[in-house]
Protein backbone atom coordinates (compact mmCIF):
# COMPACT_ATOMS: atom_id res chain seq x y z
CA UNK A 1 0.00 0.00 0.00
CA UNK A 2 0.78 3.66 -1.05
CA UNK A 3 0.54 6.16 2.04
CA UNK A 4 1.46 8.89 0.46
CA UNK A 5 -0.31 8.92 -2.89
CA UNK A 6 -3.14 10.94 -1.76
CA UNK A 7 -0.97 14.00 -1.12
CA UNK A 8 2.49 13.56 -3.54
CA UNK A 9 3.81 11.22 -5.74
CA UNK A 10 7.02 9.38 -4.84
CA UNK A 11 9.21 10.80 -7.06
CA UNK A 12 8.20 14.11 -5.49
CA UNK A 13 8.95 12.85 -1.60
CA UNK A 14 12.22 11.82 -2.95
CA UNK A 15 13.29 14.61 -3.97
CA UNK A 16 12.23 16.69 -1.46
CA UNK A 17 13.16 14.72 2.04
CA UNK A 18 16.81 13.88 3.89
CA UNK A 19 18.47 10.96 3.69
CA UNK A 20 16.69 9.59 6.76
CA UNK A 21 13.40 10.64 5.33
CA UNK A 22 14.89 8.42 2.16
CA UNK A 23 15.16 5.54 4.26
CA UNK A 24 11.34 6.08 5.85
CA UNK A 25 10.55 6.17 2.42
CA UNK A 26 11.71 3.30 1.02
CA UNK A 27 10.67 1.10 4.24
CA UNK A 28 7.02 2.26 3.52
CA UNK A 29 7.53 1.16 0.18
CA UNK A 30 8.42 -1.90 1.00
CA UNK A 31 12.37 -1.98 -0.47
CA UNK A 32 13.78 -2.46 3.20
CA UNK A 33 13.01 -5.29 5.05
CA UNK A 34 11.96 -4.88 8.72
CA UNK A 35 11.29 -7.29 11.74
CA UNK A 36 8.18 -8.39 12.03
CA UNK A 37 5.93 -6.64 14.89
CA UNK A 38 3.05 -8.76 16.30
CA UNK A 39 1.04 -5.76 17.59
CA UNK A 40 -1.52 -4.10 15.06
CA UNK A 41 -4.41 -1.75 14.79
CA UNK A 42 -7.38 -3.66 14.24
CA UNK A 43 -9.35 -1.33 11.59
CA UNK A 44 -12.87 -3.30 11.95
CA UNK A 45 -12.85 -2.20 15.97
CA UNK A 46 -12.59 1.66 15.09
CA UNK A 47 -16.02 3.26 15.06
CA UNK A 48 -16.75 6.96 13.57
CA UNK A 49 -19.53 8.62 12.94
CA UNK A 50 -20.68 11.08 9.90
CA UNK A 51 -19.44 14.11 9.03
CA UNK A 52 -21.29 16.90 9.73
CA UNK A 53 -24.80 17.07 7.54
CA UNK A 54 -24.13 19.59 3.97
CA UNK A 55 -25.03 23.06 5.17
CA UNK A 56 -25.43 21.83 8.86
CA UNK A 57 -24.49 24.41 11.84
CA UNK A 58 -21.88 22.27 12.37
CA UNK A 59 -20.42 22.66 8.97
CA UNK A 60 -20.74 26.56 8.57
CA UNK A 61 -18.81 26.46 11.41
CA UNK A 62 -16.45 24.96 10.12
CA UNK A 63 -16.25 27.07 7.08
CA UNK A 64 -15.83 30.29 10.12
CA UNK A 65 -12.83 28.71 11.55
CA UNK A 66 -11.46 27.95 7.96
CA UNK A 67 -12.20 31.35 6.90
CA UNK A 68 -10.69 33.26 10.19
CA UNK A 69 -7.21 31.14 9.48
CA UNK A 70 -7.12 32.30 6.28
CA UNK A 71 -6.98 36.01 7.31
CA UNK A 72 -4.94 35.27 10.37
CA UNK A 73 -2.45 32.70 8.76
CA UNK A 74 1.39 34.28 8.45
CA UNK A 75 3.91 33.06 5.52
CA UNK A 76 5.69 31.03 8.11
CA UNK A 77 2.63 29.39 9.19
CA UNK A 78 1.90 28.07 5.43
CA UNK A 79 5.29 27.17 5.21
CA UNK A 80 5.69 25.08 8.83
CA UNK A 81 2.47 23.38 7.27
CA UNK A 82 3.48 22.79 3.84
CA UNK A 83 6.69 20.83 5.53
CA UNK A 84 4.05 18.51 7.13
CA UNK A 85 2.37 17.78 3.43
CA UNK A 86 3.99 14.82 2.90
CA UNK A 87 3.31 12.53 6.35
CA UNK A 88 7.05 10.41 7.25
CA UNK A 89 8.29 9.99 10.54
CA UNK A 90 10.88 13.09 9.72
CA UNK A 91 8.69 15.94 8.38
CA UNK A 92 6.17 15.37 11.14
CA UNK A 93 8.85 14.53 14.44
CA UNK A 94 12.56 15.28 13.11
CA UNK A 95 15.25 16.09 15.12
CA UNK A 96 14.60 19.53 13.48
CA UNK A 97 11.41 20.35 15.87
CA UNK A 98 14.31 20.17 19.21
CA UNK A 99 12.16 17.33 20.95
CA UNK A 100 14.25 14.39 20.00
CA UNK A 101 17.86 14.13 19.11
CA UNK A 102 18.96 12.77 15.98
CA UNK A 103 20.06 9.92 17.71
CA UNK A 104 16.74 8.94 19.55
CA UNK A 105 15.14 10.20 16.18
CA UNK A 106 17.54 6.82 14.70
CA UNK A 107 16.38 4.66 17.59
CA UNK A 108 12.87 5.43 16.90
CA UNK A 109 12.64 5.01 12.93
CA UNK A 110 11.58 2.15 12.28
CA UNK A 111 8.88 2.11 15.29
CA UNK A 112 7.53 5.24 13.70
CA UNK A 113 7.39 3.85 10.59
CA UNK A 114 5.51 0.83 10.94
CA UNK A 115 2.97 2.95 13.81
CA UNK A 116 2.40 5.51 10.80
CA UNK A 117 1.64 2.74 7.98
CA UNK A 118 -0.51 1.09 10.10
CA UNK A 119 -2.25 4.49 11.29
CA UNK A 120 -2.82 5.14 7.66
CA UNK A 121 -4.35 1.99 6.96
CA UNK A 122 -7.09 1.92 9.45
CA UNK A 123 -8.12 5.66 8.52
CA UNK A 124 -8.18 4.80 5.23
CA UNK A 125 -11.62 3.18 4.99
CA UNK A 126 -13.24 5.67 6.65
CA UNK A 127 -11.98 8.18 3.98
CA UNK A 128 -13.35 6.02 1.06
CA UNK A 129 -16.37 5.55 2.49
CA UNK A 130 -17.65 9.22 4.16
CA UNK A 131 -15.91 10.93 0.49
CA UNK A 132 -15.91 14.48 2.06
CA UNK A 133 -14.99 17.13 -0.33
CA UNK A 134 -11.86 19.23 1.13
CA UNK A 135 -12.91 22.64 2.08
CA UNK A 136 -11.58 24.49 -1.31
CA UNK A 137 -13.22 21.92 -2.87
CA UNK A 138 -16.92 22.76 -1.29
CA UNK A 139 -16.11 26.18 -1.08
CA UNK A 140 -14.04 28.12 -3.63
CA UNK A 141 -13.32 31.24 -1.61
CA UNK A 142 -11.13 28.75 0.42
CA UNK A 143 -7.33 29.57 -0.78
CA UNK A 144 -5.35 26.72 0.09
CA UNK A 145 -1.74 27.64 0.87
CA UNK A 146 -0.08 24.58 0.86
CA UNK A 147 0.24 21.16 -1.30
CA UNK A 148 -3.28 19.90 -2.32
CA UNK A 149 -4.36 17.13 -1.16
CA UNK A 150 -7.16 14.96 -2.75
CA UNK A 151 -10.35 16.60 -3.66
CA UNK A 152 -12.87 13.99 -1.69
CA UNK A 153 -11.01 12.38 1.30
CA UNK A 154 -11.49 15.14 3.96
CA UNK A 155 -12.88 12.91 6.84
CA UNK A 156 -10.95 12.11 8.60
CA UNK A 157 -7.93 13.83 8.45
CA UNK A 158 -4.89 11.30 8.32
CA UNK A 159 -2.50 13.47 9.04
CA UNK A 160 -4.26 14.53 12.32
CA UNK A 161 -5.06 10.96 13.42
CA UNK A 162 -1.52 9.98 12.25
CA UNK A 163 0.20 12.90 14.03
CA UNK A 164 -1.69 12.49 17.07
CA UNK A 165 -0.65 8.55 17.56
CA UNK A 166 2.73 9.11 16.78
CA UNK A 167 3.04 11.50 19.61
CA UNK A 168 1.15 9.02 22.31
CA UNK A 169 3.54 6.35 21.27
CA UNK A 170 6.66 8.29 21.15
CA UNK A 171 5.34 9.59 24.83
CA UNK A 172 5.71 5.94 26.02
CA UNK A 173 9.43 6.13 25.01
CA UNK A 174 10.22 9.23 26.39
CA UNK A 175 7.91 9.97 29.35
CA UNK A 176 9.77 12.98 30.19
CA UNK A 177 9.52 14.34 26.78
CA UNK A 178 5.13 13.82 26.64
CA UNK A 179 4.08 17.52 26.88
CA UNK A 180 6.05 18.95 24.04
CA UNK A 181 5.42 15.38 21.85
CA UNK A 182 1.31 15.53 22.42
CA UNK A 183 1.95 19.88 21.81
CA UNK A 184 3.98 18.53 18.48
CA UNK A 185 0.73 16.34 17.50
CA UNK A 186 -1.67 18.94 18.18
CA UNK A 187 -0.13 21.53 15.89
CA UNK A 188 0.39 18.93 12.84
CA UNK A 189 -3.28 18.14 13.25
CA UNK A 190 -3.66 22.33 13.59
CA UNK A 191 -1.84 22.67 10.43
CA UNK A 192 -3.70 21.48 8.46
CA UNK A 193 -6.69 23.68 9.35
CA UNK A 194 -4.27 26.86 8.77
CA UNK A 195 -3.04 25.35 5.21
CA UNK A 196 -6.98 25.36 4.33
CA UNK A 197 -7.00 21.16 3.25
CA UNK A 198 -9.23 20.42 6.27
CA UNK A 199 -12.42 21.18 8.36
CA UNK A 200 -11.97 21.49 11.70
CA UNK A 201 -14.30 18.45 11.96
CA UNK A 202 -12.05 16.56 10.05
CA UNK A 203 -9.65 17.18 13.05
CA UNK A 204 -12.16 16.18 15.74
CA UNK A 205 -12.99 13.04 14.35
CA UNK A 206 -9.38 12.02 14.20
CA UNK A 207 -9.02 12.71 17.96
CA UNK A 208 -12.21 10.05 18.38
CA UNK A 209 -9.98 7.75 16.08
CA UNK A 210 -6.52 8.98 18.02
CA UNK A 211 -8.28 7.61 21.43
CA UNK A 212 -9.51 4.33 19.67
CA UNK A 213 -6.02 3.54 18.28
CA UNK A 214 -4.01 3.92 21.45
CA UNK A 215 -6.74 2.43 23.30
CA UNK A 216 -5.97 -1.13 21.08
CA UNK A 217 -2.03 -0.25 21.09
CA UNK A 218 -1.81 0.41 24.78
CA UNK A 219 -3.52 -3.28 25.82
CA UNK A 220 -1.04 -5.39 23.78
CA UNK A 221 1.81 -6.52 25.60
CA UNK A 222 3.51 -6.66 22.24
CA UNK A 223 3.51 -3.26 21.56
CA UNK A 224 4.95 -2.47 25.51
CA UNK A 225 7.52 -5.22 25.09
CA UNK A 226 9.06 -3.03 21.74
CA UNK A 227 8.52 0.26 23.74
CA UNK A 228 10.60 -0.94 26.41
CA UNK A 229 12.92 -2.25 24.44
CA UNK A 230 13.70 1.16 22.47
CA UNK A 231 13.23 2.83 26.09
CA UNK A 232 16.64 1.97 27.24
Amino acid sequence: MVVFSVHSGPMQILRTENRVGLVAVLWVFGLIPCAAHAWSIDASRLFLAPPPVSGSFEEQEDFRVLHRYQVTRSVDDCRAADAESAPLPNTLFGPQFQILSSSEFRRVLWFSGKVLTQVASAVEPFKKQYLRQRPFIKDPTILPCIKKPDGNKSYPSGHATIGRVMAQVLSDIFPTKRAALLQRGERIAENRVIGGVHHPSDIRAAEILTQQIVEQLRSQPDYWDEVRALSR
